[in-house]
């Protein structure tokens, strides 16, 4: 009887092992990084001007506003990322991260332009606050996102429209 249970051998399960992923090769993996720069770039910077946007229509405050801009922009952009990293049981998390990361921004970028019939008044004020500080790159963009052209009061005008406000006034002082 003792032999019996010496011929008992457990049955081993077959572990399906994770097929090894092969790698892209360079070129695709640094059109890979250079996308998710641009888009992380992109993003923030939407995200944040968007964000601002939103706030300064109660704060005037240049600091204050990118300061609370950052929280929406930053703080929910890395609680979004580590829930979907849990949910979906992600543990290599160090290009995963700046991948949900990216896509993050991207997409809270795209609602801001998406939304352009709501927020077209907030990016416009925000244009306005950027002018008013003198900064003229970030008014043209703000206002870009609002769906404005800009044009500043101490601009060189350009030679067509110099032309025709000219031929506007000497069409008045002939009258």
């Amino acid at each position: 009887m003792a032999d019996d249970d010496d011929d008992i051998k457990p049955v081993k399960k077959k572990v399906a092992q994770k097929p090894k992923s092969k790698s892209a090769p360079p070129r695709f993996q640094v059109a890979n990084r250079v996308v998710k720069m641009l888009a992380l770039a992109v993003g923030a910077f939407i995200s944040v001007v968007g964000w601002m946007s939103i706030f300064g229509l109660l704060i005037d405050s240049g600091i204050v506003r990118f300061v609370l801009a950052l929280f929406p922009t930053i703080g929910l952009g890395l609680l979004i990322v580590d829930r979907v990293l849990k949910r979906f049981n992600v543990d290599d998390r160090g290009g995963a991260t700046l991948d949900v990361y990216a896509v993050f921004l991207m997409v809270q970028a795209v609602l801001f332009v998406v939304l352009g019939g709501v927020t077209h008044g907030a990016f416009t004020k925000e244009g306005d606050h950027y002018a008013k500080s003198g900064s003229r790159g970030l008014a043209r963009a703000a206002y870009l996102l609002g769906g404005k052209s800009p044009s500043f009061p101490d601009e060189p005008a350009t030679p067509g429209a110099a032309a025709d406000a000219g031929a506007g006034d000497a069409g008045k002082a002939a009258h």
